[in-house]
């Protein structure tokens, strides 16, 4: 019984905080109306907003722009999703996860050769392996920024 109650609290003060942003509940209404390729940008700003606030919503909210950007293809929103889940996971000291988006992000990134996400994705790797004294790891992925940015000519005829 004591659960039951303590379940109903927390969904009441989750659903409270949610609706106590304006500016997310109404972004949360226009995307009803918007079209299919307007949903993931909206669902982006929304977990924007929860930036500072809530960072569980936040998470929920770039988790949905990511399913949603995925789904049309729209590899730039993916990438966005990513990197805000990656920060939230090194902010909170998650360098599993952190790691885990990080390599989502590269993969993709090199897959549709877009050298400029690359190359910023290996310094936010690099950055990481610092943060878990991790020195060697992090001078190979500075390194592999690096060749992508003295290579990228070559890397775009290939």
């Amino acid at each position: 019984m004591f659960r039951r109650i303590l379940f109903l609290f927390v969904l009441l003060a989750y659903a409270l905080h949610t609706l106590g942003n304006p500016k997310a509940n109404e972004l949360r209404k226009s995307m009803y109306q918007a079209p299919d390729s307007a949903r993931a940008a909206i669902l982006f700003t929304i977990a924007q907003l929860f930036r500072d606030e809530n960072v569980d919503s936040c998470i929920y909210y770039a988790q949905r722009a990511y399913d949603k950007a995925y789904s049309l293809r729209q590899y730039l929103a993916v990438l966005d999703a990513q990197k805000l889940m990656s920060q939230i996971a090194v902010e909170k000291r998650d360098f599993i996860k952190a790691t885990a988006h990080q390599t989502i992000i590269r993969d993709l990134s090199l897959r549709e050769r877009l050298w400029d996400r690359a190359m910023e994705n290996y310094n936010d790797m690099a950055q990481t392996w610092l943060l878990r004294n991790n020195y060697a790891e992090a001078v190979e992925f500075l390194k592999k920024g690096m060749e992508i940015a003295v290579d990228r000519n070559h890397l775009e005829l290939q």
